[in-house]
């Protein structure tokens, strides 16, 4: 069987898109999987890159499909196990949380002609797309943010805080849990930052400014990006950025 898979990643800078990388090789390696293609948009707009990912996912319409951020990694028989998916859902699987050091949801994979409908999504909830899914409690070896930097788990706090005010009831129930469980795990560096963190959220709520703080001082350097990676990509993998 001729075995494909398109991933696409969300880039902003993450310290773990290289060991993201390696990980995607080697899983996909043991898959046997035959033709590897690999989208990395490095954006400043959250929007903006979800849309682009979403048109390229819709491109590639007949094969397996995975959305990751680039501060995940995933095991090596993660692949594997989603391609023996036999339902037409998009199906969303939880993640191990470093930040947390808890099993949150964010991994999505999309099976061959099923479509996404992203007409709606905004850029606070840029996964709420208006399509058949399924929630999944099955752990198939997703992590994230291992070994996450300062700016990643202030990061992580503020997006929640933000959507906190945004979203249903049931919603907040769970939103509230998380923050919480990444205060519990990291009460050191949230009582250093407490100021930035109240001034981030209230200019946030006040001008509408996008959440994430760093993403704004990174500027996404191809060059660099193909140079570093060719060392991890085989020939049957494609790579493109932007």
């Amino acid at each position: 069987i001729n075995k494909k898979i398109y991933i696409g990643i969300l880039y902003c800078g993450e310290i773990q898109i290289e060991s993201l990388i390696r990980s995607i090789i080697d899983s996909s390696s043991h898959a046997k999987i035959s033709s590897i293609n690999i989208y990395i948009i490095g954006y400043h707009k959250n929007l903006i890159a979800h849309q682009k990912l979403y048109e390229w996912f819709k491109k590639h319409n007949d094969q397996h499909r995975l959305k990751l951020d680039a501060d995940m990694t995933i095991r090596k028989d993660t692949i594997n196990k989603l391609m023996l998916n036999k339902k037409n859902c998009r199906n969303v699987y939880p993640v191990y949380d470093f930040i947390t050091k808890t099993k949150i949801y964010g991994f999505h994979y999309i099976p061959p002609y099923h479509c996404l409908d992203f007409k709606n999504i905004t850029s606070r909830f840029p996964d709420d797309l208006k399509d058949n899914f399924e929630i999944k409690k099955e752990f198939i070896g997703v992590y994230h943010c291992e070994n996450a930097t300062k700016d990643q788990i202030l990061n992580f706090i503020i997006h929640r805080i933000v959507k906190l005010f945004n979203c249903k009831l049931n919603m907040k129930i769970g939103y509230l849990k998380l923050i919480l469980k990444a205060i519990i795990v990291n009460n050191k560096l949230i009582l250093k930052n407490l100021i930035y963190i109240f001034f981030t959220i209230f200019q946030i709520i006040l001008k509408s400014k996008n959440y994430k703080n760093f993403e704004f001082k990174h500027k996404l350097d191809k060059k660099n990006l193909k140079d570093k990676w060719k060392n991890y990509l085989l020939s049957n993998t494609s790579f493109q950025s932007e």
